[in-house]
């Protein structure tokens, strides 16, 4: 009997089980997950921390799905692929052999060189037990700095605020949500944090975390500034978790390097999700494309090909969305380059299109109605040339300003 290994159980490594048996009903399908509460959905958990997602609704998965499946699940972490014998070693020493292996590790939350910053009363947010953690944190803390304002970071900041905390935001860059919106949707983000009493300090970071008794008392600015902390809520970044590829001789760059079959350098061993460096849309350089809609489509993509259905991954775009205090905010594909632009007062909402070479490449949304996001998303994937830009922004979509009046939003020129 063919036997084929799963390693991690988010969103690649469920879809991949999956896709696997809707082909394969006979092989042997084992799942190894070190997660002490699996088949959970991470991209929730800032939600849940702001309390807009209750705990059942984290699942995503039903209880007995591994059952329902027929798919063995070993509770257990594994640190070990030998691809000569095709095997995978678990921390409790149990081999596993494997005719086929799909590494769905996904990534960890980046740990940024701080001193100080392991002590009490600081959390990563990236497991569910260290969100669960911080919630029990901030039902008594007064004073909460979160370092990083990406979309964890600023959903952090409002989980803070929601419960009558004093909120300090730090971003070493210039803008919150900087890898997802330009300048102007970044300052509408910053001034709807600010309304809500969040104090938002970009262009600094942390240089030291002070305790007192075994938890954060205080945190020091690369001002000099001394901000007082009951609870340090840290989202820096993610980093794939390829160390398991890099022992078995996978070639690894920013993640593991897989082919449009989502197939590692390693005969039988596949990659996908966040742990994947995988090939983009329209010949673009491979990247990581951590998120949870090219996680599943990567894990299908991947079952399929492991049950011997040979498909091709045609490559995915940034996805990144939120809501702040119930406003969409949204953006995918590309966020920098040259593009139409609308600032629409009287509704509330920005919204920019970018372009290269005539094609769509990326959009960004703050505020009004982001139902459209599917027809850009769609645009952007298709390659598709787009001759008359100004069209995509008339009739049902939402008006344009055809004689385009430089804007001033918070001081920021357009």
């Amino acid at each position: 009997m063919r036997r084929i290994v799963i390693v991690g159980a988010s969103a690649a490594g469920s879809a991949a089980a999956e896709a696997i048996r809707r082909l394969d009903r006979g092989c042997q399908l084992i799942l190894i997950s070190d997660e002490p509460v699996p088949l959970y959905s991470r991209c929730l958990l800032s939600d849940y921390l702001v309390g807009e997602v209750t705990p059942a609704r984290l699942a995503f998965q039903r209880p007995d799905w591994p059952k329902v499946l027929d798919v063995q699940v070993i509770q257990d972490r594994a640190v070990e692929v030998d691809p000569r014998a095709g095997e995978v070693r678990t921390a409790r020493g149990q081999w596993v052999g494997y005719d086929g292996l799909l590494l769905a590790t996904g990534a960890s939350a980046v740990t940024p060189s701080i001193p100080g910053l392991h002590t009490g009363g600081v959390f990563a947010l990236y497991q569910l037990q260290q969100v669960e953690a911080a919630l029990a944190v901030l039902e008594r803390a007064q004073d909460v700095v979160v370092l990083g304002a990406g979309k964890v970071g600023v959903k952090a900041a409002e989980a803070g605020a929601v419960r009558g905390r004093r909120v300090t935001l730090v971003e070493q860059a210039r803008q919150p949500l900087i890898g997802a919106l330009d300048e102007v949707g970044g300052t509408l983000v910053r001034r709807l944090l600010e309304q809500h009493g969040v104090t938002v300090r970009t262009g600094v970071t942390l240089t030291e975390v002070r305790e007192r008794n075994g938890t954060v008392n205080e945190v020091v600015l690369s001002t000099g500034e001394q901000l007082p902390c009951q609870a340090l809520l840290v989202s820096v970044g993610g980093r794939p978790n390829a160390g398991l590829a890099h022992q078995a001789g996978a070639q690894v760059a920013e993640g593991v390097v897989v082919d449009q079959r989502l197939r590692t350098t390693l005969e039988g061993v596949y990659a996908a999700g966040d742990v994947a460096e995988s090939p983009a849309l329209h010949g673009t350089r491979p990247a990581v494309l951590a998120n949870w809609i090219n996680a599943v489509q990567q894990g299908r993509i991947a079952g399929r090909n492991l049950a011997g259905q040979e498909t091709v991954y045609s490559g995915g775009i940034r996805t990144n969305s939120l809501r702040l205090w119930k406003l969409p905010t949204i953006s995918v594909g590309e966020v920098t380059g040259e593009g139409e632009w609308s600032l629409d007062e009287e509704r509330g909402f920005y919204r920019r299109l970018i372009f290269q070479e005539g094609r769509l490449t990326g959009f960004m949304q703050v505020g009004g109605d982001i139902r459209d996001a599917g027809i850009f998303s769609a645009l952007i994937k298709s390659g598709e040339r787009v001759d008359e830009p100004q069209k995509l922004f008339a009739g049902g979509f939402f008006h344009f300003q055809a004689q385009r009046t430089r804007w001033a939003l918070a001081g920021v020129a357009m």
